[in-house]
């Protein structure tokens, strides 16, 4: 799967880069966009049992490709492809029991998303983004763990068969 990813990613941009010169003329403006996540996970009931554990952050990246289009100076839309890592850990320790996993779920992800410029110069800009964002659940892991009565055993299992395959939100910045 990571292999049909990268391949997509390069042909994307092999693509953009060959219609530079159809996009110079136009009011579309394309790049590279890329940042961290800091992800934290706050569940008190799953299945109607408390937890006793602890849910821990998860530091990780999200890279992708954008193409904005300028209605004018100040209003734009903006459009992007990106792989977004989610995930969290999860701890919980009881007698001879206990439970140590880190789950890693990447997804693509399509932010559509409205910027309007408040504040432009020659160096700086100042502006809002706001908009819907679908993401699609590609692969992952989850990994850890188990020990029950003091017996150890390792948790190795898709994160595609326990959580959703697909997610909509809403992004601001």
């Amino acid at each position: 799967m990571k292999t049909s990813i990268k391949a997509i990613f390069v042909l994307l941009l092999i693509f953009i880069s060959s219609q530079s010169n159809l996009l110079a003329q136009s009011r579309w403006d394309y790049g590279l966009s890329g940042g961290f996540n800091l992800s934290q996970l706050n569940v008190e009931v799953v299945t109607g049992d408390p937890l006793a554990g602890n849910f821990g952050n998860r530091f990780s990246y999200n890279a992708g490709l954008f193409g904005e289009y300028a209605f004018n100076s100040k209003m734009f839309l903006h459009i992007g492809f990106n792989i977004d890592q989610r995930g969290f850990t999860y701890k919980e320790s009881d007698q001879n029991n206990s439970v140590d996993l880190t789950v890693k779920a990447p997804y693509l992800e399509f932010p559509f998303l409205f910027r309007y410029s408040f504040l432009t110069k020659e160096k700086f800009a100042l502006y809002g983004m706001a908009g819907p964002s679908f993401a699609f659940l590609i692969g992952g892991k989850i990994k850890g763990e188990r020990t029950v009565n003091g017996t150890v055993g390792d948790i190795n299992e898709k994160v595609t068969d326990t959580y959703n395959s697909s997610d909509i939100g809403i992004k601001i910045g």
